[in-house]
């Protein structure tokens, strides 16, 4: 069913003027963080009237990255089912890096293969394109701009898409092992955990615990919690039977932070870069060593249009360019 545009501004409007539904803090591995949700949804679907035509398309898009990763799990895991391997063995029949972009972006392979055959990759990583980083006074949160994409290691997927979660008779309380050494020059905190993972559940930080059942991995809770809440049921989301079923006001960027970032499924960020600032926030999980948008637009963030990936001396990645933008890309790139 086809959402008409009053349908889509009647929702916008919800969505951005009950911030109810959020709580503002919740305690993460012994820390207390402020939570994103109470303060961005008051910008959902408000710009996407500006950024396409169809905007029935745009906001039903929002929920196909999660769904996509729901199906992806299954498919790994029905593959990884049909042998009796081992759990190494298991882990390293993942493919090393999962990549989502855009459809309108162009990845230089050849660059992309080189820059991360330096890690390894069964140790989880997030990484981003691009990392838009929210002003940390306000809430402290991270999530990657999609259209540069989002790079998952192995040990990553493993986390998401493999690890089933059982909460039933696990003790949920704050982590007292991811307390940060300061002695140590390379310190992280906890890592994923089921422990933790039940935790997060309790706190419903995001209204996602209405959508779990015990022996879900995260990937399935993302699919199922997208398919919660059906847009063109929209008018029954007023009057939501459980209280802790919070609406799905969310950009599809922010719930890939907001699950990366939370649920712990890369390690912390201080073990793959030397910034001591970030040793007590413990939900910055995804990297920025492609680029960030704090204050402005650094490395990849700037690589919007073919003209802008065009002036820098080394073609990576570029967004919104078409089929025919890609294959120039490309030939420059092989001649550099």
């Amino acid at each position: 069913k086809t959402l008409t545009q009053e349908q889509i501004n009647e929702m916008s409007h919800f969505c951005r003027h009950h911030r109810q539904y959020w709580q503002r803090t919740a305690h993460v591995a012994g820390s207390l963080e402020k939570l994103p949700m109470h303060l961005m949804s008051k910008s959902f679907a408000r710009a996407s009237g500006k950024t396409t035509n169809n905007t029935a398309g745009w906001v039903c898009a929002q929920k196909r990255p999660a769904l996509g990763l729901g199906k992806l799990g299954r498919f790994y895991r029905r593959l990884l089912d049909a042998y009796h391997w081992s759990t190494e063995r298991r882990i390293s029949t993942l493919p090393d890096y999962l990549l989502i972009v855009d459809d309108d972006t162009y990845v230089n392979v050849e660059w992309f293969q080189e820059y991360f055959r330096k890690f390894n990759s069964s140790i989880p990583r997030a990484e981003a394109g691009c990392l838009i980083m929210k002003p940390m006074h306000e809430t402290g949160f991270s999530f990657p701009f999609g259209g540069l994409g989002l790079i998952l290691s192995k040990g990553a997927l493993h986390n998401l898409m493999i690890r089933p979660i059982y909460c039933n008779g696990i003790p949920v309380q704050d982590d007292v092992s991811s307390s940060v050494s300061h002695n140590q020059t390379n310190s992280t905190l906890t890592s994923f955990s089921a422990s933790h993972v039940c935790q997060v559940l309790q706190h419903n930080s995001f209204g996602e615990r209405p959508s779990f059942e015990e022996g879900m991995t995260l990937s399935d809770l993302m699919e199922a919690h997208a398919n919660r809440d059906l847009y063109s049921q929209f008018p029954n989301w007023t009057m939501a039977k459980d209280p802790a079923a919070a609406p799905y006001c969310f950009h599809s960027d922010w719930i890939n932070g907001l699950y990366l970032n939370y649920y712990f499924v890369a390690n912390h960020i201080t073990q793959f870069t030397q910034n001591d600032f970030f040793l007590k926030r413990p939900t910055y999980r995804t990297g920025w060593n492609l680029g960030m948008i704090y204050r402005k637009h650094e490395g990849v963030c700037r690589n919007n249009g073919i003209e802008n990936c065009q002036a820098g001396s080394n073609i990576t990645i570029c967004h919104y360019v078409n089929d025919e933008e890609m294959k120039q890309l490309y030939q420059q790139s092989m001649s550099q």
